[in-house]
């Protein structure tokens, strides 16, 4: 494998990114869906389609939300959300939730949590955006670390 590192994906994690060119292995995670070995404990990533991410922060904002104040102790953590913010803007999906309570709630979190909410487009984007976090994470802190 070409990649310099190995990337972790939570075993619960339902449909996982492939990383084609890199060492992927299949671990529990505390926080997230997708680390780096070593560094599951400094940065992780939560993969999220749009349908997912509506029903994380309303029916399951309890959880979600407890899944965010986790996170608190990781120097990064993204989540990566698989759709474009205009979708949401727009209000093209067929959730009953206000697109002003959807970009309320990323703003507040964001606000309040150590939490960035990236918007991909659709799953392409979202496993090359997370790729690119944790190449830079990597990058950034094995030198601090290692």
């Amino acid at each position: 494998m070409s990649g310099e590192f190995t990337i972790v994906v939570d075993t619960r994690e339902k449909r996982p990114y492939r990383f084609d060119g890199y060492n992927v292995v299949s671990e529990k995670l505390d926080t997230g869906d997708y680390s780096v070995v070593g560094y599951e404990d400094v940065f992780a990533i939560e993969r999220k389609s749009l349908s997912d991410f509506l029903k994380s922060i309303t029916w399951d904002r309890k959880r979600f939300r407890r899944e965010i104040k986790r996170a608190e102790v990781l120097i990064g953590f993204i989540v990566v959300i698989e759709a474009d913010v205009q979708t949401v803007l727009n209000w093209n999906y067929d959730r009953q939730v206000h697109p002003n309570a959807v970009m309320g709630t990323i703003d507040n979190w964001s606000s309040y949590y150590n939490v960035d909410f990236v918007w991909t487009g659709d799953r392409n984007g979202g496993e090359e955006a997370t790729l690119e976090h944790l190449k830079r994470w990597y990058a950034a802190y094995s030198a601090l670390y290692d």
